[in-house]
């Protein structure tokens, strides 16, 4: 079975995934309730992750920043799965023949959420500056929601990965509320932002 049932019944395949079949108050709803690095930083959601990685991105477009919101996008669906998981099933790929099946199959969902909620993917300078304001707010997180203790492990685990970003230097003013980091808070949070870069 690879069909999906979202929290409003919509059905998604995740093999075949249908820009009609996606609708933005189930990612919204979805990724809300989904914690960043396996809720091991408290109860952040990617849902409030992506609405600072849409304020800090570099807008090469008028649209960056939206695609920026829906950078984990597929997340709502798949869960967000820490980089260690990724990089252990793409090894494990390398020894079968079918490939990175993991990849192949979020790419899908993900372009299929881009096009219904952005109308198009991003384009490679796009894709890059998003790429530098997520890594950015990742080092936010885990230098300031973690502590000391998580910055020496990180350092140790992936020595340089946060080399260049600004980390702890950014705007304090990021939305990082406890009463909308999670659940329905945050859920209205991504929503309100969705509909704010949608008339950009």
């Amino acid at each position: 079975m690879t069909r999906a049932v979202t929290v409003s019944g919509r059905i998604v395949d995740l093999l075949d995934p249908q820009p009609d079949t996606i609708c933005v108050d189930d990612v919204a709803w979805h990724l809300a309730h989904e914690t960043r690095w396996n809720g091991q930083l408290g109860m952040l959601s990617v849902a409030k992750h992506s609405i600072a990685v849409a304020r800090i991105v570099e807008p090469i477009t008028p649209l960056t920043r939206l695609l920026a919101l829906l950078h984990d996008g597929e997340e709502y669906l798949y869960g967000d799965v820490v980089s260690p998981a990724k990089d252990a099933l793409a090894y494990e790929a390398t020894t079968c023949a079918e490939g990175d099946h993991w990849v192949s199959c979020t790419g899908l969902l993900a372009a299929a959420i881009y096009t219904a909620l952005a109308g198009r993917l991003p384009t490679t300078k796009e894709q890059e500056a998003i790429s530098v304001a997520d890594r950015e707010v990742a080092k936010w997180e885990a230098w300031t929601l973690g502590g000391v203790g998580w910055k020496n492990a990180i350092e140790r685990v992936a020595p340089g990965y946060f080399d260049g970003c600004r980390g702890a230097a950014l705007p304090p003013a990021f939305p990082y509320e406890v009463s909308s980091c999670f659940g329905e808070g945050a859920s209205t949070a991504w929503i309100n932002e969705y509909e704010k870069l949608k008339r950009v």
